[in-house]
């Protein structure tokens, strides 16, 4: 356990940087940056951190989560109720 905690803290490292300019530029607002890319890393935590999965391309596959999370929140975006 410790050593896959340690290579999402390297992983997270190496990434963030990228990750959060990309969805910035996507999003109004920088909290909603944080959600997304909180969403981003706990998948990625859960699902691709476990043994017998190999990801050439870390960024690649987190820029590719990100893009996913991104179609759900504009999908939810679109269905809230305008607020004043």
């Amino acid at each position: 356990m410790n050593d896959r905690h340690d290579d999402f803290e390297k992983i997270y490292h190496q990434t963030f940087p990228a990750l959060s300019k990309y969805l910035l530029f996507r999003v109004a607002q920088v909290s909603d940056m944080e959600d997304l890319l909180q969403n981003v890393y706990t998948d990625f935590y859960r699902k691709v951190l476990l043994p017998n999965k190999d990801i050439d391309d870390m960024t690649a596959y987190l820029t590719q989560m990100a893009n996913n999370e991104l179609k759900r929140y504009y999908r939810w975006k679109k269905k809230a109720p305008l607020t004043l």
